[in-house]
């Protein structure tokens, strides 16, 4: 795995053989992210990464220098992991949780300004009701208040909410 830009650029990490998840590619990194910039400012962005797996996507927020980075994962190899990880680029804006996503956006209350939500095939709808509000949780968009989430299928088909 390693760091397309900013800060932690080049950064490379090695993501062990028994993870069930694999960090996105590069090239779907910075697609998403151009598409992203379109959208809103990241640095200086609070970013929500839900079902964080290996933390590809986290480690590239915190490159891009945001406010903060909150990360969900719910597996305890994979935590551990992002954990060595944000540990070892010397971030310190990154809160890092170990407990089921859908749980988190039933109970949070701090709103966001960018909410990566990449969950597994099962758990893709699931993501996406609770997301836009079908869950009974508050969080939001800080941005958009009046909108639960905005989903654009150009990034890829589970949705990035904005």
């Amino acid at each position: 795995m390693r760091v397309i830009t900013g800060i932690y650029k080049g950064r490379h990490f090695e993501i062990p053989r028994t993870f069930k998840a694999r960090p996105t590619t590069d090239f779907a990194k910075e697609n998403l992210f151009n598409v992203l910039r379109g959208y809103t400012n990241i640095e200086g962005a609070e970013v929500l990464d839900l079902f964080a797996g290996t933390g590809s996507i986290t480690a590239e927020f915190l490159s891009r220098e945001c406010a903060s980075v909150t990360s969900v994962e719910l597996d305890r190899e994979h935590y551990a992991f992002i954990g060595a990880v944000v540990k070892k680029l010397g971030a310190e804006n990154c809160r890092l949780l170990r407990g089921d996503a859908l749980r988190f956006i039933k109970r949070a209350t701090k709103k966001f300004d960018i909410v990566f939500c990449r969950p597994s095939l099962q758990t893709q709808r699931a993501c996406r009701d609770s997301a836009n509000g079908h869950g009974g949780g508050d969080t939001q968009t800080r941005r958009d208040p009046d909108s639960r989430a905005r989903q654009d299928k150009r990034l890829c088909r589970p949705p990035v909410v904005l």
